[in-house]
């Protein structure tokens, strides 16, 4: 697998993609900028560590499990017609640097601090869904953080390793901490 050419790693790419967004209305252009921002690139000489990491993101691609689960997370939030990617992505990129800088104060994912930020990602969730912050979309939205698969995480930590980065400079950790938050302070 690890003397595939780009091609075809961005083959398996796609496929997962084709897969996971399947009868659901993802934006063809986002889900074009999610697959060129994870084509693994691999140097002519790969390490060890870039041949181990292609192959198990190849293996968590084509798991079948695993695409069920993104297909079924994916829906819930595209199948709206007020769904806007790139404002949801602006919006969670500052909640991310919101997170991180809850971590560097020490706040757990228990604390105020984070029951702020889980309720300005519930309600900025909601509007940029067309939804209301309501009772339900709460329970929905506990549900969605309660059912994420880690793998998802591991994804972007291998495109990393791939790159030549270290698996830590994706915000993996930020969004582990949301999730704990979101998990917490959603649950009632």
């Amino acid at each position: 697998m690890t003397t595939l050419s780009r091609a075809e790693r961005r083959s398996v790419v796609e496929r997962f993609y084709e897969q996971v967004s399947e009868d659901t209305r993802i934006d063809p252009e986002w889900m074009r900028q999610k697959i060129e921002s994870s084509v693994p690139e691999l140097p002519d000489e790969p390490t060890p560590e870039q041949c181990d990491a292609w192959i198990e993101l190849a293996s968590i691609l084509s798991d079948p499990g695993f695409v069920a689960t993104m297909r079924s997370n994916v829906k819930g939030v595209w199948d709206t017609d007020a769904f806007d990617a790139n404002a949801y992505e602006r919006a969670t990129q500052g909640l991310t640097l919101k997170a991180g800088q809850a971590i560097s104060e020490g706040h757990q994912p228990t604390s105020e601090a984070a029951k702020a930020l889980a309720r300005e990602l519930m309600e900025t969730s909601a509007r940029l869904m067309g939804r209301e912050p309501n009772r339900d979309f709460r329970k929905w939205l506990h549900d969605q953080y309660a059912q994420h698969d880690p793998r998802a995480s591991r994804y972007w930590e291998l495109v990393a390793i791939m790159k030549g980065q270290s698996p830590n400079s994706s915000p993996n950790r930020e969004w582990a901490w949301i999730a704990a938050a979101m998990k917490h302070h959603l649950a009632d």
